[in-house]
């Protein structure tokens, strides 16, 4: 699956992936989805980790990975991130775009860590 294309639950559970956050997609007893951190619980289950919707999760990972995001257009996002040099990859800079500033944000980062292409489940 491209990382173009990730969205909702399938993007989350890649970013958690990317952050070695030990994660599950959980789905509801009333058939909803949603990506979990089996490392921490709530009063309803595993804690719900939604770095693609929630600033409180993407903020630190932004900030910590460099993360730079700017608008385009209405509704069109771009992240970039630079991968510094390592024996096995050149240096390069990803850029991704999504329709909100945290799509894009954890699309870059799934790409940093996993290349352009992911299985269609982890």
């Amino acid at each position: 699956m491209r990382v173009a294309d990730l969205e909702g639950p399938a993007l989350d559970l890649w970013a958690g992936n990317a952050l070695d956050v030990r994660v599950s997609i959980v789905e509801t007893t009333i058939g909803a989805t949603y990506c979990a951190d089996l490392s921490r619980r709530e009063s309803y289950g595993p804690a719900k980790f939604q770095p693609s919707r929630d600033w409180a999760l993407a903020g630190p990972i932004i900030e910590q990975r460099c993360i730079s995001i700017e608008a385009r257009a209405a509704h069109i996002w771009i992240a970039r991130a630079h991968r510094i040099e390592t024996l096995m990859r050149p240096a390069q800079d990803l850029e991704h775009m999504g329709p909100t500033p945290l799509i894009a944000a954890m699309r870059v980062l799934v790409a940093w860590r996993f290349g352009d292409e992911v299985p269609a489940s982890a």
